[in-house]
């Protein structure tokens, strides 16, 4: 027997309740996608290896975009402290690419 599907917003709404997001960090999670189209944004609350200390993380994957031009596929990561930082962060590779 296999589970329903599950919308993967639903999936960062249970991430978010489990791991303990603070107030505010999945609203300013979904406000950021929708500022930057193509970033998946997330907050890491902290504590393993690859992310010791509380963050904002948005991710956004230019294959589609280096494809067109003939460049090798690449991956865009931009962390912070605070959402804005990101936003930021993000503004600044979009120039770049």
């Amino acid at each position: 027997m296999s589970l329903p599907p599950v919308a993967p917003e639903r999936n960062r709404e249970i991430l978010a309740e489990r791991l303990g997001w603070p107030d505010g960090a999945l609203e300013a999670c979904r406000e950021l996608e929708q500022r930057h189209p193509g970033w998946s944004l997330w907050y890491d609350i902290g504590g393993l290896p690859a992310s010791p200390v509380p963050r904002y993380r948005a991710e956004c994957d230019y294959g589609w975009r280096y494809r067109e031009m003939g460049r090798p596929r690449q991956k865009e990561e931009v962390c912070a402290a605070a959402a804005e930082e990101v936003s930021a962060l993000i503004a600044e590779t979009e120039r770049r690419t």
